[in-house]
């Protein structure tokens, strides 16, 4: 986009329009005004059927939220990707144009990332943060019993591809799917790790594992949160193991206590309370 606003004081044909941009790279764009319009080759789809919370901003460095609320009438935005989480942390600029021409540059309102997002009947509401939203984070660490690492992540050092395995969906329970996989696996073993679906209704999908029990040689899995689409039995996936972030498991599971990022012998507030 221009950097140049090219809008005059006298203009008054003016729409707004929302460049939302995904982590995943899609670039989808939307405008209040009656018809579709195209800048800078992104098409910004004509809906009516979205309202946004007042814009405004502050000279200090406090949160500048705004809500976007609208219909999922839109063939772009669907139940599913918001379910499965597509939208969370998309990049949003949020402008003005003059419809008569879109090209001659653009008043920017704001800039910022799609925060939480809540939904109801064939609706959703998204928070639009600011970028000085990143200010208010804190910035450091505490001492933990439980590893700070990400496994697989740079301070852990575990190559997850030892750790990842394919399977096959052989039954569907109501918030559980069993799988079946060349490995045989403890339970517990996938707690905390990540499926991501390869073909069905949810190819392309993750979601992590809350638990993990066994049902003979077979893996009962639960996510923590339902899929947006039906499970079926034939469906294929790749799993990863879980670790929940106990030296145990990291010396035991993974081999990998050298990288462990907690402070498990440091006493708690119990041997505190125990001295008179």
């Amino acid at each position: 986009m221009s950097s140049d606003i090219g809008l005059t004081d006298t203009v008054t044909t003016l729409c707004t329009c929302w460049e939302i941009t995904r982590k995943d790279g899609t670039v989808m764009g939307f405008t209040d005004f009656s018809e579709a319009l195209t800048i800078d080759s992104v098409t910004y789809e004509a809906k009516t059927g979205y309202a946004s919370t007042t814009i405004a901003s502050s000279s200090g460095l406090s949160v500048d939220n705004l809500d976007v609320s609208g219909a999922l009438s839109s063939d772009a935005i669907t139940e599913a990707d918001i379910t499965a989480g597509k939208y969370d942390f998309a990049a949003v600029q949020i402008f003005q144009v003059n419809y008569l021409e879109p090209t001659a540059g653009e008043n920017i309102l704001r800039t910022g990332y799609i925060g939480n997002i809540s939904r109801g009947d064939h609706a959703f509401t998204a928070e639009i943060r600011g970028l000085a939203q990143l200010a208010q984070r804190n910035i450091g660490e505490l001492y933990s019993d439980t590893c700070r690492a990400t496994l697989g992540d740079t301070r852990c050092g575990i190559d997850l591809t030892d750790y990842t395995f394919t399977a096959t969906v052989t039954a569907v329970g109501d918030d559980t799917f069993t799988i079946s996989n060349s490995e045989t696996k403890t339970a517990g073993y996938f707690k905390k790790g990540l499926v991501t679906f390869t073909s069905g209704n949810n190819d392309g999908v993750s979601m992590e594992i809350q638990a993990h029990t066994k049902d003979g040689t077979y893996d009962v899995i639960t996510p923590f949160l339902p899929l947006a689409e039906t499970i079926a039995v034939g469906d294929t996936l790749t799993i990863v193991a879980g670790c929940t972030g106990s030296f145990s498991v990291c010396s035991g599971t993974f081999d990998n206590y050298l990288n462990f990022r907690g402070e498990p012998n440091i006493p708690g507030t119990d041997t505190i309370y125990s001295y008179a």
